[in-house]
């Protein structure tokens, strides 16, 4: 019955007494004085499926669902639930309690008026009880359907009007839309006499949902069927890569930023070891600018490379970058008594210098490259070193001319120099 209600075509569901504790709340049960699901009226799994021993005796709680939960599955079509207290597993609270659970999920969703349930006696178990009565008056579902734009329709313009069909006796049309499916948030309410109406101001690249409900001499209708529809956006140019950084004190971890790409919901981020991407190692997306990776192996070189997108597709491919799982750092023999930065050797370089440092005692140590507008470039550093004297090499190569920052920071200590890439 619960998955049957899931096919659009149907309207409405009965819910009739579903045996093995017809609407009950198994969870809940747990709590009561029958007992469990395998204590009430003798049920037990074999009414369901082997599989269900495990939620056997005191394991019910361990259940992953309840019925409740199910019936909120069928929204927003509508439900109608029958219990009967009559029959001793139909008799349980629970029985109230998931039905009283569902309905204030259609209450969140509004529409209140798609729920109910009867839970009283008198009548065989496995009938429809004649009271309370369903109505019999002529059904406002199927009275309005939406016209244009037209289900899932995308790349229109953030200026549309809305068409729907006309109803016989309608004083009035009230048009919601909404970037959520389930109204919770609606963006843009209105009304209007006749059978279209213009939106404006629409954000590019969203989908919104919309719907209408008919008021009339006889009352207010329900909603129509939920349409929904896209606006147009351009897709996002090639994202600008960044740096591969090693996670601090975590190895075979790796920290990927890239700079934010007009246009983008989403960014797709591809490793592999092979530079044309035979072959993929790793492949994850985010809606974030950075993204951290693990089991990268040691002294291994890997690529990189990051596509955006929207919702009207895939934008190109960045510059594939490579990086080493292992840190070019080279320590000298000694402790040093202060901290500090040298002046980066060869400057100006092409496309390689080597930066060395010092440090008296140990600290999570940052070192990072800047451009000329103050911007991070790259991460050269960012973890954890033991005291002493170090050498790190930083290759440019896929960097332009100019003129570039590096910092450290490592404790209180901070200092930055300026080098000089020329090609």
């Amino acid at each position: 019955l619960f998955s049957g209600a899931f096919d659009e075509r149907i309207a409405l569901t009965l819910a009739q007494e579903s045996g093995g504790g017809g609407a009950t709340s198994w969870r809940y049960s747990h709590s009561e004085p029958n007992g469990t699901v395998e204590k009430i009226d003798n049920t037990d799994y074999n009414w369901f499926k082997n599989s269900m021993n495990q939620f056997a005796g005191n394991s019910v709680w361990r259940m992953p669902e309840d019925h409740h939960e199910l019936m909120s599955m069928v929204a927003p079509r509508a439900l109608f639930v029958t219990a009967n207290p009559d029959y001793t597993w139909l008799s349980n609270p629970s029985c109230h309690v998931c039905s009283n659970a569902c309905k204030e999920v259609y209450n969140v969703l509004d529409i209140a008026d798609r729920f109910g349930y009867s839970i009283i006696g008198g009548h065989p178990h496995c009938q429809i009880p004649g009271s309370p009565a369903l109505n019999t008056d002529s059904s406002y579902f199927g009275k309005i359907s939406l016209v244009y734009p037209t289900d899932n329709q995308s790349g229109l313009d953030t200026t549309i009007t809305l068409k729907w069909n006309s109803v016989t006796g309608a004083e009035m049309y009230h048009i919601q839309l909404s970037l959520n499916p389930s109204f919770v948030n609606v963006s843009t309410t209105d009304s209007t006499i006749d059978t279209l109406k213009t939106i404006n101001s629409l954000l590019e690249g969203k989908k919104y949902y919309w719907r209408v409900q008919v008021k009339s001499a006889e009352g207010t209708g329900p909603w129509s069927n939920v349409g929904h529809f896209s606006t147009t956006i351009s897709l996002p140019v090639e994202p600008e890569l960044i740096s591969a950084v090693p996670y601090p004190n975590r190895p075979g971890w790796f920290t990927f930023t890239w700079k934010k790409t007009k246009y983008a919901d989403q960014y797709l981020l591809q490793t592999s070891m092979y530079e044309a991407f035979t072959t993929i190692f790793q492949s994850a997306t985010t809606s974030d600018t950075t993204l951290i990776l693990m089991q990268f192996q040691e002294g291994q070189e890997y690529f990189w490379r990051v596509q955006a997108s929207n919702i009207a597709g895939n934008g190109p491919w960045s510059e594939i970058f490579g990086f080493n799982s292992t840190v070019d750092v080279y320590q000298e023999e000694g402790i040093p008594t202060e901290y500090s930065l040298s002046q980066n050797y060869p400057n100006p370089f092409n496309p390689s210098t080597k930066i060395k440092f010092a440090l008296p005692q140990a600290k999570l140590t940052k070192i990072t490259v800047y451009d000329l507008l103050g911007e991070e470039v790259q991460k050269l550093i960012d973890r954890e070193l033991e005291a002493g004297y170090y050498e790190i090499n930083f290759d440019a190569s896929k960097f332009q001319s100019g003129v570039y920052f590096y910092r450290i920071q490592s404790g209180n200590f901070i200092s930055t120099n300026k080098m000089i890439l020329m090609k």
